[in-house]
């Protein structure tokens, strides 16, 4: 009996390796075809296997220094909004980093903590710019805060920012971050008030800390000599291709308004030179704000036009010609930057009734939404729609002198009946409302109650240095004069010119 199933047991055995070797070898003693792919496909699969291990470990790794280094390193307010300003992107950046963190398979998660601890906090700055509509307590909200810690923070901020003097474009920086259970915890916020100044708020042990800011800025000195040609031919772009600053134009058309008709009095071939400082941060970008004209000379038709500012001992500062009489007169002769005169004082054919009619003002063509300025100090006697004027204001400078302006989109801020205005003050906007054909500004100075032409008139001016004044002046104006002919000959300011005429730039 022990014979019999010991013979069966070895016709088992023989069996089953005659057909382990018809289903792995051929009868030529090879490796079948489907033996070698199943083989390939195993070791493809566990060298991918061991490749991930290894990619998920190190980039774990570089996070956790990276953010320690981050950590470590100083940053003040303008590091961080420069920083954030230069990749917008960073706050999607770190909510795909997390998304892709929790696709990260349980196991690889696992041998990740074993090989290096998990961060027990995750670093999240976040850059909000105020939109239309937005308030404080939104962007908090938005940055997944509490509306019970939203509102200590913004008493908080009570000494230090008003949140009502939000506006369209600002931008806020909040500082969060999350714990181990993936909470949203608050470490502070920075609000940029304007382009220098911020306000930070940091989360103490016990409320918060806040503190005011400032960017630091250096002062430069510029100098520029341009003339009018085809390729500049107005004073703004002559003076933007060598480099003046947009706030020190305006300053400059501003000053010379009182005896330059921009439309009129610059031709081909005038010369326009200027001194003036600036501010400057450390990134190249001008600072809004904090420039000053010191000197211009116009030379056109009527001669040189030069003006001289002048700081006088009681903090007074004023523009004086080379005699030391101020350059301010009772009016200004173009109470519109860059407008166009489209119509003149005098009889003429009305573009919308179509038959002569005099014309008891100046048109001055413009941009719709282009600012219109007080011609002189003086009391808003109107500032309501009137007639075919549609909306219209009109200025009493004195018990001579009045001026008005018509078909104004709308007022300048805080322009009513009764209010004292400046001269150059924004009073309101080009439009076309009342009886108009197009966006322009109808202009018109009244003298004892009766139209006079605007161009025509003579006009008293502003004041004439005397004594020990005139002396002062004409100190501070040979130094002005000194300075501006070294800056004239610098070799850097020259090479500068002659790098953009080279290039082409603009």
């Amino acid at each position: 009996m022990m014979v019999v199933e010991s013979k069966n047991n070895k016709n088992i055995i023989e069996h089953i390796t005659k057909l382990r070797r018809r289903y792995v070898f051929t009868k030529h003693g090879d490796l079948r075809l489907r033996v070698v792919c199943a083989l390939v496909v195993f070791m493809t699969a566990l060298v991918g296997f061991g490749m991930k291990f290894e990619h998920s470990t190190s980039n774990f790794s570089v996070a956790n220094i990276t953010a320690n280094e981050a950590q470590a390193r100083p940053q003040t307010p303008e590091d961080v909004f420069m920083a954030m300003q230069a990749h917008p992107s960073a706050e999607e950046a770190v909510l795909e980093h997390d998304q892709e963190t929790e696709a990260e398979t349980p196991a690889v998660e696992e041998m990740a903590r074993i090989v290096i601890p998990t961060p027990t906090a995750k670093p999240l700055k976040r850059m909000f710019t105020v939109q239309s509509g937005d308030n404080l307590s939104s962007i908090l909200e938005r940055a997944s805060l509490s509306k019970a810690e939203t509102y200590q923070i913004i008493q908080a901020l009570e000494n230090a920012y008003n949140p009502r003097d939000m506006r369209v474009g600002q931008k806020i920086l909040i500082d969060v971050e999350k714990n181990e259970t993936k909470d949203i915890v608050f470490n502070g916020l920075y609000i940029q008030k304007n382009q220098l100044d911020f306000v930070k708020l940091a989360k103490a042990e016990t409320g918060y800390d806040v503190k005011s800011l400032q960017r630091k800025f250096k002062t430069r000195t510029g100098f520029a000599d341009a003339t009018i040609d085809q390729t500049a031919p107005s004073i703004y772009i002559a003076l933007r291709e060598q480099g003046v600053p947009n706030e020190i134009i305006a300053q400059l058309i501003r000053y010379y308004s009182w005896d330059l008709d921009f439309q009129r009095d610059v031709h081909p071939g005038n010369r326009i030179r200027v001194l003036y400082e600036h501010g400057v941060m450390d990134n190249g970008e001008s600072v809004n704000g904090h420039g000053k004209l010191i000197y211009a000379s116009y030379s056109g038709y009527r001669g040189d036009l030069p003006m001289y500012r002048y700081e006088k001992e009681n903090g007074d500062v004023d523009y004086y010609n080379d005699k030391g009489m101020s350059v301010r007169k009772a009016l200004l002769s173009t109470p519109v930057d860059g407008a166009r005169l489209s119509s003149g004082f005098g009889r003429r054919k009305h573009p919308v009734l179509g038959y002569q009619k005099m014309h008891k003002g100046v048109d001055f063509a413009a941009p719709r939404g282009t600012p219109i300025y007080a011609a002189g100090d003086g009391i808003v006697e109107k500032a309501e729609w009137f007639s075919s004027f549609g909306n219209y204001v009109r200025i009493r400078h004195n018990g001579e002198l009045k001026t008005a302006y018509a078909h104004m989109k709308g007022f300048g801020k805080g322009v009513r009946k009764g209010v004292r205005v400046k001269q150059g003050q924004i009073i309101g906007y080009i439009g076309t409302t009342g009886r108009s054909t197009g966006p322009h500004l109808h202009y018109e100075v009244h003298k004892n109650g009766v139209q006079v032409n605007p161009n025509s008139l003579k006009l008293p001016t502003g004041e004439k240095l005397a004594g020990e004044k005139l002396d002062s002046f004409m100190a501070a104006k040979a130094m002005i004069d000194r300075k501006a002919k070294d800056l004239s000959k610098d070799p850097a300011r020259i090479a500068f010119l002659k790098k953009d005429k080279e290039t082409g730039a603009e």
